[in-house]
C-alpha cells in the first residue's frame, strides 16, 4: 500500500505545475489557482495524519490522496 501511497502523490505533482500554469496566465487566475492548491494541501495532511495511525490507516490515506489530484485539477 505504501506503492499506492507513492504513486498517488506522483500523481498530484502534474496538477501542481497545472496550477504554475494558471498563475502564469495572470492575476484573474490567481484566487482559483491559490484555492485548488489549498484543497490539495489539506488533503496531503489528512493522508500524513492516516499514515502516522498505523497499517490500518493506509487504505484512509490512499482514497484521501486520490482526492487530491481531482481537487488541484479544478484550478
Amino acid at each position: 500500500m505504501l506503492e499506492e501511497d507513492c504513486s498517488a502523490l506522483k500523481e498530484i505533482t502534474p496538477a501542481l505545475k497545472a496550477s504554475c500554469s494558471a498563475l502564469k496566465k495572470g492575476p484573474s487566475a490567481l484566487k482559483e489557482a491559490c484555492s485548488a492548491l489549498k484543497k490539495g494541501s489539506s488533503t496531503l495532511k489528512a493522508s500524513c495524519s492516516a499514515l502516522k495511525k498505523g497499517p490500518s490507516a493506509l487504505k484512509e490515506a490512499c482514497n484521501a490522496l486520490k482526492k487530491g489530484p481531482s481537487a488541484l485539477k479544478a484550478s
